[in-house]
């Protein structure tokens, strides 16, 4: 498995997937800390940690 990070994109044996900027961005990170688990906050905090929260 290799991650594609210009083309937000995971190279695979049987193929390439391509996913959305954020969709990557979540991926990628999971896959770095596998193994831990998350709260709602913390993937706020360190996915989306540059926008405006939104409700609840």
């Amino acid at each position: 498995m290799l991650f594609l990070d210009d083309e937000y994109t995971l190279e695979l044996p049987v193929g390439n997937v391509q996913f959305l900027p954020k969709e990557y961005a979540l991926l990628h990170f999971l896959y770095q800390h596998r193994g831990r688990c998350f709260t709602r906050e913390e993937l706020l905090d360190r996915i989306w940690q540059m926008e405006e929260p939104v409700g609840s």
